[in-house]
């Protein structure tokens, strides 16, 4: 996958990989239900409002917006653009990467998240991650960043929606 730099929002085609959208958001920004499937059991968990969790890698701007979309092959997060440093790149993971995953307190190599989440070894260089400076901002289709997280009250929001091939 080659690096692509993003000056401001559009769609961004990946070969082989899927397409990235990135648009802007208005806020204010409330923090949604998150509705998490569980693998394996066909039953989905709602867990309730709660403050920080937006952009959990699923669409965090409407109340009652269904949190699920990897079922449709789609996955979206809301980034706090107040947070963001233009241009945005999109690359492949390189050795020693590391991010803090939104809901944990510490950072970790992008390599062990990857293994945390069971991704095949052999697609695991076709994971796109989304930078802003030196910072990863979202292991796209996974998670997003602790640090681009919205927060309550928000006022811009970037859109971030990933659809493999």
């Amino acid at each position: 996958m080659e690096e692509i730099t993003i000056h401001a929002p559009g769609i961004f085609d990946l070969p082989g990989v899927g397409t990235i959208t990135i648009s802007m958001s208005k806020g204010p920004f409330e923090a949604p239900s998150l509705t998490l499937p569980q693998r394996g059991r066909g039953k989905d968990i709602t867990l309730p409002r709660k403050r920080g969790r937006e952009g959990w890698g699923t669409p965090a701007s409407h109340p009652g917006e269904s949190l699920d979309t990897e079922a449709f092959g789609e996955w979206t997060a809301l980034l706090d653009a107040a947070k963001l440093d233009f241009p945005l790149t999109i690359r492949q993971r390189k050795p020693g990467d590391r991010f803090q995953p939104l809901g944990m307190k510490d950072s970790k190599k992008v390599q062990d998240f990857l293994v945390d989440l069971k991704v095949p070894r052999h697609h695991r260089d076709l994971v796109p991650l989304l930078i802003s400076g030196d910072k990863i901002l979202a292991v796209l289709g996974h998670r997003i960043s602790e640090s681009a997280r919205l927060e309550e009250g928000t006022e811009r929001g970037i859109r971030v929606r990933f659809r493999r091939s």
